[in-house]
């Protein structure tokens, strides 16, 4: 593989789809022969060791606190400057706008952004996210080149100023060997929330945030239950505990709550697609390629999605898609979804579309195409 040194940019490697998908763009890369290295503010979190496994090198700058910005600042200059990166790739709005910063410093590194992200409904978050966007939004323009994993969200940010000429569409992949059909996982996920193998069963695994819409979600639970008494479902996330208490406080008022099995996150995801018979994803909005639409696919999962993101391209004409919000639609798109979810060629269909548009490969593939195109202009 040509090309210099990568140097990957982002804030920690805990557990998330921007986080994953790096990592798996990392490992990619070095396997092929590229020189990587991660660069990270913090080190300690849980995909650390997957990195250190495949032989990347991950280099933790050691950010003290929120207020350690002028030394954190040199420290990195210090690590990039050291590792003499031809490109540095940044994932996420704060590693992306400390790249604009320290442009004129790095010794003539192309910059990358990362762009994860579509349209964000900042009312629901602090004073100091919109401010981050709003940065982000003027030092566009210190990118060289900017990578969104989906065209909505190049759409979005090119409407609120982003160079649109310096973008480029590069959708997330799969890991198809990981995420696969496993009916015995499924049969044991079941097992452990006490579901019976034949109760059609309805999921949601994300973080639980108001971008999440947990309480669409709810409604259309009690919509369909009058119908489909047998349905269950299964929220796998964590969050706030505000915002969990008011879920469950929605599923109480509803009549829900018993059917509605809460689970943490869990390392064996890949068990709870197997156990569901439909896996939803009910956003308001921030969706950018939703990672865990694809991974549900990949193990023959149907989804039903709202219309946020690429999620409904991602989807195509194996699930549906729904107006977003609108509970009664949801509930609807169920219902029809639950009478073929468990057909073969519905769940053959599902990882097909995976394995020939959104796999690892593909992923590789494309950044690589986009950071040639970069090296050649």
């Amino acid at each position: 593989m040509s090309g210099g040194r990568i140097a990957f940019l982002i804030r920690s490697l805990g557990v998330g789809g921007a986080q994953r998908q790096l990592v798996e763009l990392a490992r990619g890369m070095h396997a092929a022969g590229r020189d990587v290295v991660v660069v990270t503010f913090y080190g300690g979190h849980a995909l650390d060791a997957e990195l250190e496994r495949a032989g990347v090198r991950h280099v933790v700058v050691g950010k003290r606190d929120r207020w350690d910005v002028v030394g954190f600042g040199r420290r990195l200059l210090a690590v990039l400057r050291a590792e003499r990166p031809a490109i540095v790739h940044g994932y996420l709005p704060d590693a992306n706008l400390l790249l604009a910063v320290l442009r004129p410093l790095l010794r003539g590194a192309r910059v990358v952004w990362g762009v994860r992200a579509s349209s964000v409904d900042f009312s629901v978050y602090d004073r100091a996210a919109r401010s981050l966007f709003a940065a982000t939004r003027v030092a566009a323009r210190a990118a060289d080149l900017i990578i969104c994993n989906s065209w909505v969200g190049a759409e979005f940010h090119a409407a609120q100023g982003y160079p649109a000429e310096r973008m480029t569409v590069v959708p997330n992949g799969i890991d198809v060997c990981r995420f696969r059909p496993d009916p015995a996982a499924g049969v044991r996920a079941r097992a452990e929330w006490g579901i019976d193998v034949d109760a059609p069963v309805i999921g949601l695994v994300g973080r639980w945030d108001a971008m999440k819409d947990h309480a669409t979600f709810v409604r259309a639970a009690a919509r369909l239950v009058s119908s489909c008494p047998a349905t269950r479902f299964v929220f796998v996330g964590e969050g706030p505990a505000a915002y969990v208490d008011g879920v469950t406080a929605l599923a109480t008022e509803l009549g829900v709550a018993d059917r509605i099995k809460w689970s943490p996150p869990r390392r064996d995801v890949e068990a709870v697609y197997n156990a569901l018979d439909l896996l939803t994803l009910c956003s308001r909005f921030g969706e950018g390629f939703p990672n865990v639409v694809g991974e549900a696919m990949a193990c023959g999962t149907a989804c039903v999605v709202t219309d946020v993101g690429d999620a409904a391209r991602v989807v195509g004409d194996t699930g549906e898609s729904v107006p977003i919000g609108d509970h009664a639609a949801l509930a609807d798109a169920w219902a029809r979804s639950l009478r073929v979810a468990r057909d073969a060629d519905v769940r053959e269909r599902c990882r097909e579309r995976i394995t020939a548009n959104f796999d690892l490969a593909s992923l590789l593939r494309n950044t690589e195409a986009a950071l040639a195109r970069l090296d050649a202009s």
